[in-house]
């Protein structure tokens, strides 16, 4: 073999492996592009319904419509007939965190229901759960046993993301609102109840506010266990000239986690007052107080407990 041929030889093997190169090139290119582009098109992902825009009438139809469905599943004759089934996460708003139907209960069209609200962005907020609830069958259906000392016809009133709490039957909640606080008030014939959550007492409050009442103030006070620690409560007489004769009763509940944190980082108070139109009316002060639960951060432990002390009327 002469050199001129095997020049030409080696000339040839060095075109077929730089057109190898090239083919393999392009191929592992293709590969990577594919993937790049997100492979075929059953593999590319599609938009959630659940970030679809929220609108809140097609909300409240569906609670409605969900409230409905559930409330044909809660129908019982002994107690043992009624379970509590947890629904922390999404359905936080939709459920209070738990919802009490009957044991063998038929939830597929109330399911369905709650996945349409989910679908249609209808969650407001994740909050914080209280204390799951024990069920009970009352005049046939399931509902939720109130805590002892708690008559059975008062109801849960839970404020998500904020509180949760036992009220008698006639007590109705109201608009409100404040400046610099946050206000939730309820109403019945007989009796206001206003729940104050903010940096500074509300107008009105009164001088004798509970943490600088003394024994010396015309009234009555006594401790009440709010969230695990002491809380005083006050209880006085209108002494206004001219005017019916009212009671009232107040709570501070002090070193509270503010609702409004990201405005008002600093702890704030819940200040409790229940306006009366007689002492008796007034005589429901102490276990409302008492069934308080606060969902958004635990209570900050107490510096110094309130002592456990009762008074007379003077």
């Amino acid at each position: 073999m002469t050199k001129r041929r095997v020049k030409l030889l080696d000339a040839k093997r060095v075109v077929a492996l730089l057109a190898f190169g090239a083919a393999l090139g392009a191929a592992l290119f293709f590969v990577l592009r594919q993937r790049a582009m997100g492979g075929s098109a059953k593999t590319r992902a599609t938009p959630s319904k659940g970030l679809s825009q929220r609108d809140p009438s097609v909300c409240g139809r569906l609670v409605a419509c969900y409230a409905e469905a559930l409330n044909k599943q809660r129908a019982c004759a002994v107690d043992d007939d009624c379970v509590v089934e947890a629904r922390t996460g999404l359905f936080a708003t939709l459920d209070g965190c738990y919802r009490i139907t009957r044991r063998a209960a038929s939830l597929e069209g109330a399911n369905q229901l709650a996945d349409a609200w989910l679908d249609a962005s209808c969650v407001e907020d994740l909050p914080g759960c209280e204390r799951a609830p024990l069920a009970v069958c009352r005049k046939g259906q399931c509902v939720e046993r109130a805590p002892p000392g708690v008559p059975d016809d008062w109801r849960r009133e839970r404020v998500p993301g904020l509180i949760t709490m036992f009220l008698p039957p006639d007590l109705r909640r109201i608009p409100a609102r404040g400046e610099d606080s946050l206000i939730l008030s309820y109403q019945s014939a007989g009796r206001t109840l206003h729940l104050v959550f903010g940096e500074y007492a509300p107008t009105g409050f009164g001088a004798s506010t509970p943490d600088t009442a003394t024994l010396d103030q015309p009234g009555e006070w006594e401790s009440v266990n709010v969230a695990d620690r002491k809380v005083l409560l006050v209880r006085e007489r209108s002494v206004q000239l001219h005017a019916p004769r009212r009671w009232t009763a107040r709570a501070k509940v002090p070193e509270v986690a503010s609702p409004l944190r990201a405005l008002t980082p600093s702890a704030d108070a819940l200040y409790f007052t229940l306006e009366c139109e007689s002492r008796s009316a007034c005589d429901a002060a102490p276990l409302i107080l008492s069934t308080i639960e606060l969902l958004t951060e635990a209570l900050r432990a107490p510096s110094q407990a309130v002592p456990a002390m009762t008074g007379k009327v003077r």
